[in-house]
């Protein structure tokens, strides 16, 4: 449902009309209030509401309240708005030379979800073929429709071809390139890939450019806001883009497959993501070629361990054949990957 934003002043005037085109932009429903007698109502019922400098008589005395900005119409001086501001307990002004994006991004996050964001876990592979898009995958799909998984690998050849949907119409990476600013959650999610429920944000074969930081940032925090777990499939090759990703990560899971050359390859891949500040956990794939258990790849890697997820060829040749989604229900590596976003919750929810 769209939020209803309540625009106290005079119709007609600077002020409102600014307001107005804000909302319209912002995609968001303006309740225009130009009698001081209708204001008590609406000021309890609007998911938001800017007030013009010029009506500042008209909301003294109301009780305060969240989400209330004050435009400044320029009808007095600039302390006027400031104090109107203090009034309202306001959480910011707009002034008449501001960027009027910074209203209409405010005025869209206006009408996102109020809940906690989402926990964000990024999923690297120490080496090729480690296993990490599988396991990014298998994270969301066990998760359900309250997850979104985010492909930031543009030269991956795209999830959805390991998901099975690569003919399926969806927005894509290439359509978020011009992503900037606040992109409503809903609207991301309703664009998007579904998969089983779950919100897809893939990559394509044959498109390698990666993404502009402002467009990773604008639709990971549309993610955030509207999902309860984000799962982001990082690459091997790090791009801004991706550093970017791995920066908003909770935590980082790298997956190590229990092999002589995976266990060398991890520390260079350790390095790369502690770079990013976030927190790195370990994901051992096991049985591998070599004879390690999952403690010896431990000890060797030094990360702590959050999981070891079977090797099951079978659920990787269901996927080359486009039955990933049907082969997880019934692999091992589904259960493993809810138990490990299980323990990813209940970690959080400790802190």
């Amino acid at each position: 449902m769209a939020a209803t934003v309540a625009v106290v002043g005079m119709p007609g005037s600077r002020g409102v009309e600014a307001a107005l085109r804000a909302c319209a932009v912002a995609g968001v429903t303006a309740a225009p209030v130009g009698d001081p007698a209708q204001l008590a109502r609406v000021w309890r019922s609007a998911t938001a509401a800017i007030v013009v400098v010029s009506a500042a008589a008209w909301v003294s005395g109301l009780p305060r309240r969240a989400s209330v900005a004050v435009l400044d119409d320029a009808a007095g001086s600039e302390l006027d708005a400031w104090r109107l501001a203090v009034q309202l307990g306001a959480e910011t002004v707009f002034e008449p030379s501001a960027d009027p994006r910074t209203l209409v991004d405010w005025l869209a996050l206006a009408g996102e979800p109020a809940g906690p964001p989402g926990l964000v876990i990024g999923v690297a592979g120490a080496c090729g073929g480690a296993g990490a898009s599988t396991l990014a995958a298998a994270l969301a799909l066990r998760a359900g429709s309250s997850s979104m998984l985010v492909d930031a690998d543009p030269s991956g050849g795209g999830i959805d071809v390991l998901l099975g949907v690569e003919g399926t119409a969806g927005t894509r990476w290439p359509d978020l390139r011009a992503s900037r600013g606040v992109v409503a959650a809903d609207v991301l999610a309703g664009a998007v890939l579904r998969v089983d429920g779950v919100a897809v944000v893939s990559w394509m074969a044959g498109d390698v450019a990666p993404a502009p930081v402002e467009a990773m940032d604008a639709v990971l925090s549309a993610a955030i806001r509207g999902s309860d777990l984000v799962v982001v499939d990082l690459p091997r090759g790090v791009d801004a883009a991706a550093e970017h990703a791995a920066a908003r990560c909770d935590r980082i899971l790298l997956v190590v497959p229990a092999s002589v050359r995976a266990v060398a390859a991890a520390s260079a891949a350790v390095a790369r993501w502690s770079s990013a500040g976030t927190d790195l956990g370990l994901v051992v794939r096991h049985p591998g070629p070599a004879d390690l258990t999952p403690a010896a790849v431990t000890d060797a890697v030094g990360l702590p361990l959050l999981g070891v997820v079977p090797a099951d060829p079978r659920l990787a040749n269901l996927g080359d054949r486009g039955r990933f989604v049907q082969g997880l229900r019934r692999s091992p590596v589904g259960a493993a990957a809810e138990a490990i976003g299980s323990r990813l919750h209940a970690t959080r929810e400790a802190a």
